[in-house]
């Protein structure tokens, strides 16, 4: 009996070693593409080397691309990720008390605080950084027949809520995968795919019309691209070792605050740095602007549609 009973023991934490080795190479395989993504897609707007007024229209829709994607893709998917794990809550609290049921139902308040709270975390980023910024310069950009003046503090705190967006996505990756959540992992991996792409373009259009540096474009698109794959190898080792641990309901949270400075940096701050900097525009370049907000909603009729038969 000592002997079938270690068998069987031997057989689980096999079986276990097996899971564990198998979801590595997943999520390594899924951070590997994740990277790619981020990188070649954001690697576009430098590979074709546009002057400045012409790099204006590219840019706009790049602007127009960030806000359509938080808007259409990001909070979105926040919001499904919370009503799943509410679901699974109130599945778990079937045989409870009802008071406590009605008490897990009164939470979704949670939900605009956790916007809100990633909405006014950028906005102290946004006075920090132009206080640190004694070192801050700006830089003589032609648009047409203007010069006008931007500061690269702004290409900071910009690529700061992008990048703390970036790693919460593979937060919430990891925190999929280690759960067991099969179906789960791949629609956020493919939401990330998709969003990923239209974001890292905007934001390399916006650094370069920034007249920034093309050595400090590529570094700041080489952090961007990295925050993904090292949030979610973070998430997925740190929970399987047991060091710390997410609930789901947790990670929406989390993917909420992360779509509020997503927001922040798309609305109150790329876009404006864009109008400012570009005078009137033409109406081609509002259809363009108006293409890249609406554009990603194209994208998410696809993933959503494919999660309604994950259902």
């Amino acid at each position: 009996v000592a002997a079938a009973a270690a068998a069987v023991a031997s057989d689980g934490a096999g079986a276990e070693m097996s899971s564990f080795s198998s979801d590595s190479v997943l999520l390594i395989s899924m951070c590997i593409a994740m990277f790619l993504g981020a990188f070649g897609s954001g690697y576009v707007p430098m590979w074709i080397n546009m002057a400045p007024n012409r790099l204006r229209p590219m840019t706009l829709f790049g602007a127009g691309l960030l806000i359509g994607t938080c808007l259409n893709i990001i909070i979105p998917e926040g919001l499904r990720m919370w009503q799943e794990a509410k679901e699974a809550m109130h599945e778990h609290h079937e045989k409870s008390e009802e008071h406590e049921h009605e008490h897990e139902g009164g939470s979704d308040w949670q939900i605009g605080a956790s916007l809100a709270a990633g909405f006014a975390f950028m906005v102290i980023v946004e006075k920090l950084s132009g206080e640190g910024g004694g070192h801050s310069h700006t830089h003589n950009l032609p648009m047409g027949s203007e010069t006008v003046q931007v500061t690269s503090s702004s290409s900071r705190s910009a690529m700061l809520g992008l990048v703390v967006h970036a790693a919460v996505d593979g937060v919430a990756l990891g925190a999929a995968i280690v759960t067991g959540k099969a179906s789960v992992s791949w629609l956020i991996f493919f939401a990330i795919m998709l969003h990923k792409a239209p974001a890292s373009f905007g934001f390399t259009s916006f650094l370069l019309q920034q007249n920034e540096n093309l050595r400090v474009v590529r570094q700041q698109l080489l952090v961007f691209s990295l925050a993904a794959p090292i949030g979610g190898l973070v998430t997925y080792y740190g929970m399987s070792l047991g060091i710390f641990g997410l609930t789901s309901s947790m990670v929406a949270l989390v993917m909420l605050f992360s779509g509020g400075t997503f927001l922040f940096v798309a609305t109150a701050h790329i876009l404006p740095e864009v109008l400012k900097s570009s005078g009137a525009l033409s109406w081609t370049e509002v259809c363009l602007n108006c293409i890249g907000i609406i554009g990603p909603v194209f994208l998410d009729l696809g993933h959503g549609h494919g999660h309604g038969h994950g259902h």
